[in-house]
């Protein structure tokens, strides 16, 4: 992980050969092999990589491998603006996932998607779900990040009508999308202990929460960095 950090890639894609004979069960080991490969350029053989660790969780009915796996391949369609296929593995992806936490990062995944395809409805809608998720289990850091989303999908709707000279209408979208920014700051600023300790305590409960939200759980420790953009 170190090397794929400092964008050695091809010490990165040594090592995660070595770390696969050690152990072919760990999806991360997996999906950091395929975004090497996508970062030097092999998007096409990252993603034959993926369908292939895939095959081998669903042989060995490992899961939550299943499901990594599956919401890897959507990032990478993304990346590529294969708009209909990464739909295609986040939804799949956010079916499979039992974790409320991954479904919702999965849902703001899936809201990104529709973002970047222009379809603003359906982006806010989606966002709408992964917040009532963060909401649910009271994860601020991913409410703050949603909501500053929204924020900018009502400024883009805002942008629209400004296009087509109703103005009345833009100041509308652009007062709502700083109410939702504003929301966003204010959470952001109250990551308070409280919040950081009922992260941890749901992680002991679930070893595969604790597995999932380790460099998160991590962050808090040293900045708040978003963490739930693309891979």
């Amino acid at each position: 992980q170190l090397y794929f950090d400092t964008k050695d890639y091809e010490n990165s894609i040594k090592w995660c050969k070595i770390a696969s004979k050690l152990n072919n069960k760990d999806e991360r080991v997996w999906k950091l092999y395929a975004l090497n490969l996508d970062r030097i350029g092999d998007t096409e053989k990252a993603k034959e990589f993926l369908n292939t660790a895939k095959s081998l969780f669903e042989d060995l009915n490992v899961e939550w491998g299943i499901i990594n796996v599956v919401h890897c391949i959507g990032v990478l369609d993304h990346i590529k603006e294969d708009y209909e296929g990464a739909k295609t593995f986040y939804t799949q992806s956010q079916k499979l996932s039992r974790t409320k936490y991954y479904k919702a990062v999965t849902l703001h995944q899936l809201a990104m998607l529709y973002e970047d395809m222009n379809n603003l409805n359906k982006a806010e809608q989606t966002y709408k779900k992964a917040l009532d998720t963060f909401e649910e289990i009271r994860f601020t850091y991913g409410k703050a990040k949603t909501l500053h989303h929204i924020g900018i999908i009502h400024e883009l709707k805002g942008d629209n009508y400004k296009l087509k000279g109703n103005k009345k209408e833009a100041n509308k979208y652009y007062k709502k999308a700083e109410e939702y920014y504003r929301k966003s700051l204010e959470l952001k600023e109250d990551l308070t202990k409280e919040n950081r300790e009922y992260l941890k305590e749901m992680a002991e409960k679930d070893p595969k929460l604790k597995e999932l939200l380790k460099d998160v759980i991590k962050d808090f420790e040293v900045k708040n960095e978003d963490k739930l953009g693309r891979a």
